[in-house]
């Protein structure tokens, strides 16, 4: 069974502090969606 797609807000809830990696969240998400790794769906985002 595949995992539910997150949205975005839900995947920053998940990251803990409020440092660069949250900043760059969304960089970081459409490189791994470049890279295969990750799509975004109209529900959110999926591995």
């Amino acid at each position: 069974m595949r995992p539910a797609a997150l949205p975005l807000p839900a995947i920053e809830a998940a990251l803990k502090g409020k440092g660069p990696r949250k900043k760059g969240l969304p960089r970081i998400l459409d490189t791994l969606e470049t890279l295969v790794r990750a799509r975004l769906e109209a529900e959110g985002w999926r591995d």
